[in-house]
């Protein structure tokens, strides 16, 4: 089980009577019956992250082949330092128009 720390949790009444209930149903400590609650709480928030990227990525990659479609089939050609370039050139000349004014 590896090292264990110390954490103290406030519960409602209805919330350590269930807790105590489960624990004595099964056997086992309310402190073991809480650090799986929480074990299992935390993999299911993570399968969640995981799963909405995953779906981020096929989004993704439906956007990909949507412009490839486009394009007829053929990747953009873009060059990526010029395009930065040029972007920073015209936040400049906002700049220094912004500051005229």
């Amino acid at each position: 089980m590896g090292n264990l720390h110390r954490a103290q949790i406030l519960l409602d009444e209805g919330q350590h009577r269930a807790l105590a209930m489960q624990a004595r149903l099964e056997g086992r400590s309310i402190s073991d019956l809480t650090r799986e609650i929480i074990a299992r709480y935390l993999a299911e928030r993570e399968e969640t992250r995981r799963q909405g990227q995953l779906e981020a990525l096929d989004r993704a990659r439906a956007l990909r082949r949507q412009i490839r479609e486009e394009h007829g089939g053929q990747p953009l050609t873009i060059d990526v330092n010029d395009m930065i370039r040029r972007m920073r050139e015209e936040r400049d000349e906002q700049t220094l128009t912004a500051g005229c004014s």
